[in-house]
């Protein structure tokens, strides 16, 4: 998904908060993440030292969490042996352990919003 192609979901994901014609619940589940500064509702993000992350949670309360190109669920972060991060980059492994328990915990601190959910839906009305 492209930048203009995430724009555009998040345009009629708004028009359909609202209840507006045309409005289409939004389905984050394959966008890539990757660079997106984010609207700190739907889509969080930050930028440590050499990638940026992003974070997004479905409406089953899954979080996604992608660092730099690499896109996995907040759980499989966790558990991600050294092995299996540098397999993504050469200096992968020394940046996670010097910001694993950050990420980790920012990500549950400061969750997204579910995208397309029944609370935020009400929640937006409210407004």
């Amino acid at each position: 998904m492209t930048r203009k192609q995430l724009a555009e979901v998040l345009r009629l994901h708004g028009l359909w908060l609202s209840a507006a014609e045309g409005g289409v619940r939004a389905d984050l589940s394959g966008a890539n993440l990757r660079g997106v500064i984010g609207n700190m509702r739907e889509i969080r993000s930050m930028h440590i030292d050499t990638w940026p992350v992003a974070w997004i949670m479905s409406p089953e309360g899954v979080a996604t969490v992608q660092i730099g190109c690499q896109r996995h669920t907040l759980a499989e972060w966790a558990e991600f042996s050294d092995k299996k991060i540098i397999s993504m980059h050469s200096r992968a492994l020394d940046w996670w352990r010097a910001n694993r328990d950050f990420v980790l915990s920012t990500v549950e601190r400061y969750p997204a919003v579910p995208y397309g959910s029944a609370t935020h839906t009400q929640e937006r009305r409210d407004e």
